[in-house]
């Protein structure tokens, strides 16, 4: 993924949409939600704005281009894992990682 394909799939997944959902929201398809995602294709700005007030973030937010190194330890506060939905687990993964991405802009911009 590249910068702006991590914070879209971060995003997505933090509000609990599947790429289908946040394709008919936005009035594209899935595969093409999957090539943003996984950086093989670029959005028109028109389809940046979309994208980014369908899970309710900033475009700035979304193209900024932050890359994730590391992953967060969710296992460690989730006492269930093993019967708890998988999308929910994606789903509370992704919201740490969505704070991440709003401290590391916030900090940039100081």
């Amino acid at each position: 993924m590249t910068g702006l394909g991590d914070v879209l799939a971060i995003a997505r997944k933090a509000r609990g949409l599947t790429q289908s959902e946040l394709a008919d929201m936005v009035g594209t398809t899935q595969p093409t939600i999957d090539r943003y995602e996984a950086g093989d294709r670029a959005p028109e700005p028109a389809t940046v704005a979309a994208m980014a007030k369908a899970p309710g973030v900033t475009e700035q937010l979304l193209i900024h281009g932050n890359r994730f190194r590391g992953a967060l330890a969710v296992d460690a506060h989730m006492r269930r894992r093993k019967t708890t939905k998988a999308s929910l687990w994606r789903q509370m993964e992704a919201r740490p990682n969505l704070l991440r991405v709003h401290a590391a802009r916030l900090i940039r911009a100081q």
